[in-house]
């Protein structure tokens, strides 16, 4: 009896040889598997919008595109088929409109997009990327998640500090900070920033100035900021020890109306979002 687990495994691995043998993936058709993603629901629950990402082998690249299905698996359409890639789909409050990022001018930027057909229509004109967002429930404002330089006090110091980065000849760093680079992504001394963003208005505000990564750099999840159901206030995740590198110390911080401060809600040693 004591051998059976063993003669088990001897013929599962038998098995697994013989199939391999017959039946090797190839890179080809590994590449060739559509990936489906960020799957949402419609406010009245009857639709439900998703990615589906294609690799190109020969161009070495992948898009993503947005697809729309019913809760029933019926009527499956494709939404987007912008040469350049679309994604985060967020249905807007009234159900009316998709909201997505996509990088269809110099930077990728929140675009929209009436489920009845139509165009495309860009939603913000920002500098630089914006990575995130939120859509506030009433409609009328958005959340963004974008990586700035630290103390810009409007969106015309963020584009003159950016750009004189990225002209500057010399491409050396000085580190004086653990947390210099993030996995294999440079942080190139840019902090990640939370900022309202009024539709009718386009008007925009750094909700969180400073060298703080807000929402933070690691341990991060899909809800790091958000809006409350009566879109007075907001609630954001944020890392304030002095080294992030060492930390773990993710805490929720809340934004009252026009309030300038936010205050801090969690306060468990812990990662907290």
């Amino acid at each position: 009896m004591k051998s059976t687990p063993l003669f088990l495994l001897m013929i599962v691995f038998a098995v697994s040889v013989s199939f391999a043998g017959s039946n090797n993936l190839q890179f080809e058709t590994f590449f060739s598997v559509d990936r489906l993603g960020t799957p949402v629901v419609s406010p009245d629950g009857n639709l439900v919008a998703f990615t589906v990402t294609k690799a190109n082998i020969s161009e070495n690249s992948y898009s993503t595109q947005i697809w729309l299905v019913d809760r029933s698996g019926n009527n499956l359409r494709q939404l987007t088929t912008h040469t350049a890639s679309s994604g985060s789909p967020v249905f807007s409050p009234d159900g009316k409109f998709i909201y997505f990022t996509s990088k269809r001018t110099d930077a990728s930027q929140v675009w929209k997009l009436n489920l009845n057909g139509g165009e495309a229509i860009q939603v913000t004109d920002v500098y630089g990327d914006v990575e995130a967002f939120v859509v506030s429930p009433d409609g009328k404002q958005l959340l963004l998640q974008r990586s700035v330089p630290p103390d810009c006090p409007d969106e015309a110091s963020i584009k003159e500090k950016s750009e004189a980065q990225a002209n500057n000849p010399v491409k050396a760093r000085v580190i004086d900070n653990l947390m210099y680079r993030h996995w294999n992504s440079w942080l190139e001394g840019k902090y990640i920033h939370l900022f309202l963003y009024t539709i009718e208005s386009k008007t925009i505000k750094d909700l969180t100035p400073g060298p703080v990564h807000s929402p933070p750099i690691a341990l991060g999840s899909s809800q790091d900021f958000t809006f409350s159901p009566d879109s007075k206030e907001i609630a954001f995740a944020s890392n304030h020890d002095k080294q992030i590198a060492v930390s773990t110390n993710n805490d929720v911080f809340i934004l009252n109306g026009g309030s300038e401060k936010a205050f801090q809600i969690s306060t468990s040693p812990g990662n907290d979002n």
